[in-house]
C-alpha cells in the first residue's frame, strides 16, 4: 500500500510539471520562432538554389559573348588587313593613270608633230618633178612616223629604286629596293620588288648589291637576276676583314614578253648593308620594241 502511494505522488508531480513547462508562454514563442527561422532558411535556401542557377546561366552567356568578340575581332583584323591592300591596290592603280595620261598627252603631241609633217609635205610636194613628190612624201612621213612611234614606246617605261635599310637575307629571297627614284610605267613594285613588263619589247636591266662585314672572315652575299625565276646574270660581293665594304652588281639587256616578272633574288644568303647613300639599286629600260 505504501509503496503503491509513493508512486502516485511521484506520477501527480510530474503531470503538474508537465502541465505547468506546456503552460509555459516564453517556450511556445522560442518554438514559434524556431519555426519561422527554419522556414525563413528554407527560403533562402531556395532563392540561393535560385540565384545560382541564374549566375550559371549568366554565366554561359558571358562565355558565348565573349566567344562573339573574338570572332569579330578576328573578323576585324581580317577587314583591316583587306583595307590596307585595298588602298595599295588603289596607290598602285592611282599612279597607272596618271603613267596612262601622260602617256596619252605624249602621244598626243607625236600626232601633231606628225600633222605639221605631213602638212609640210604637203605644201612642199610642187618642188619635186612630175610623178615623184607622192612617193617620196610618203616615203618621208612613213619614216616620220615610225621614229616618233618608237620615242614615245622607248619613253614609256624606265624605273630605278634603291633598298635604305640593313638586313640579312636567305637563299632564293627577293631583295625589296622598298624606295623608289624614278617608275615610268608603274612597272615596278616596291612593295614586292618585282618589276612586271607592260609591254613586249628590249629591255636593260641592271643592279648593285652592298656588303659590309662585321668578322674577320671571308663572307660573301650572291644576287641574281632573275626572270620568271630563271636566274640570267649574277653578282658577288666578298669581305675579308671586319668593318670592309664591297659591292657586286651586273647588267643585261633582255627581251621580255608582256606580263613577264624581273626581280633579284639572293642565291645565297648574307647580310646586305643599306642606306640613304643609295649603294643597294635595281634599274630597268625599255629601248626598243
Amino acid at each position: 500500500m505504501a509503496v503503491a502511494f509513493v508512486f502516485q505522488l511521484i506520477f501527480i508531480g510530474l503531470f503538474s510539471l508537465a502541465a505547468s513547462i506546456s503552460s509555459d508562454p516564453k517556450l511556445e514563442d522560442v518554438i514559434g520562432r524556431l519555426i519561422a527561422v527554419e522556414r525563413k532558411l528554407s527560403d533562402s535556401e531556395k532563392e540561393i538554389e535560385a540565384l545560382r542557377e541564374d549566375a550559371v546561366i549568366q554565366k554561359a552567356f558571358i562565355e558565348k559573348q565573349g566567344t562573339e568578340i573574338r570572332k569579330l575581332k578576328r573578323h576585324v583584323a581580317d577587314q583591316d588587313v583587306i583595307i590596307r591592300s585595298n588602298r595599295l591596290k588603289i596607290s598602285d592603280h592611282s599612279r597607272e593613270t596618271e603613267s596612262l595620261r601622260s602617256r596619252l598627252l605624249q602621244n598626243d603631241m607625236v600626232n601633231q608633230q606628225m600633222n605639221i609633217s605631213e602638212e609640210k609635205n604637203g605644201r612642199k610636194k610642187t618642188f619635186f618633178p612630175d610623178g615623184r613628190h607622192q612617193s617620196v612624201m610618203k616615203d618621208h612621213t612613213v619614216n616620220i612616223r615610225k621614229s616618233l612611234r618608237s620615242f614615245a614606246v622607248g619613253g614609256g617605261v624606265a624605273f630605278t629604286a634603291y633598298m635604305d635599310h640593313d638586313g640579312d637575307f636567305g637563299a632564293d629571297q627577293t631583295i625589296i629596293f622598298n624606295r623608289v627614284i624614278t617608275n615610268e610605267g608603274s612597272g615596278y613594285n616596291k612593295y614586292t620588288g618585282v618589276f612586271t613588263c607592260p609591254q613586249d619589247g628590249m629591255y636593260l636591266f641592271s643592279f648593285f648589291i652592298w656588303e659590309r662585314s662585321d668578322t674577320d672572315t671571308i663572307k660573301q652575299v650572291r644576287g641574281d637576276l632573275t626572270v620568271n625565276g630563271r636566274n640570267i646574270v649574277g653578282s658577288v660581293s666578298e669581305t675579308w676583314h671586319h668593318t670592309e665594304d664591297a659591292q657586286g652588281g651586273n647588267s643585261a639587256v633582255i627581251r621580255l614578253n608582256q606580263g613577264d616578272a624581273v626581280w633579284i633574288k639572293v642565291h645565297y644568303g648574307g647580310h646586305i648593308a643599306g642606306n640613304t647613300l643609295h649603294f643597294n639599286t635595281f634599274t630597268g629600260l625599255y629601248l626598243y620594241p
